[in-house]
């Protein structure tokens, strides 16, 4: 998609310098050159927020795996801590240890309390510190805004793909109409590729560096390439 944009972006200001040209072509005006560098800016911004989405569910993902050490952590040091009588280990029984995104949570909240609660008696009597605990407190704090938006992730990464899959092809096809008026207005200097580059350079595959002379007197033509599609 970046390579797609960067290319349409600067084609249309290449189109720009002839302009006069492609105005004579019936059909075709200086406006479908403006909106040819609007569409590549739309592309570029439904792919922002398709990342973006796809961020946040990943960032789920490592917070968990950073929970779950965490969780391994604190829970062999207390239980340390309690061995040596300055904890009850009552204090340990709601601790689950169960698989899922709400029992590291639970369990890592049950023990941040405990520090808390403790600190007094615990602190020079445990190898963990404060800070540790305010950064899982922080982490499951984030986790569980994470999860409420994970339950509704599979929705806004399917909105976004499909956003994004839009404003591909919609580009692609203002794009090769645009080509299509460039080699018609270019025809007798033969230098269409120096204002309008294909998309499909270099991915393999034969392709004629022109088009048939009956092909670049049919501007208006609809399109003939095969658009990139997403999973």
């Amino acid at each position: 998609v970046t390579r797609v944009v960067s290319t349409v972006s600067a084609a249309a200001t290449r189109m720009a310098s002839i302009a006069s040209d492609i105005v004579k072509i019936p059909d075709y005006d200086a406006q479908d050159i403006e909106e040819l560098q609007d569409c590549a800016d739309g592309l570029d911004f439904a792919e922002a927020e398709y990342r973006a989405t796809l961020k946040t569910m990943n960032e789920l993902s490592d917070l968990a795996q950073e929970c779950m050490q965490t969780r391994e952590r604190f829970v062999v040091d207390l239980k340390n801590v309690a061995a040596h009588g300055m904890l009850e280990e009552g204090y340990l029984k709601e601790y689950t240890g169960g698989k899922g995104f709400s029992a590291m949570i639970d369990d890592v909240r049950l023990l941040c309390r405990l520090y808390r609660n403790h600190w007094e008696t615990l602190s020079g009597n445990t190898c963990r510190k404060l800070e540790e605990v305010e950064r899982a407190e922080a982490v499951i704090h984030r986790m569980g805004h994470l999860m409420g938006l994970k339950n509704l992730g599979t929705a806004e990464v399917t909105r976004t793909a499909q956003m994004r899959n839009r404003a591909f092809t919609y580009l692609v096809k203002r794009y090769d109409r645009m080509c299509r008026a460039v080699a018609f207005a270019r025809w007798e200097k033969d230098d269409a590729e120096q204002f309008a580059p294909s998309l499909y350079a270099n991915r393999g595959g034969k392709r004629k560096s022109q088009p048939d002379k009956d092909e670049a007197q049919q501007p208006g033509a609809q399109p003939t390439f095969l658009l990139e599609t997403f999973a």
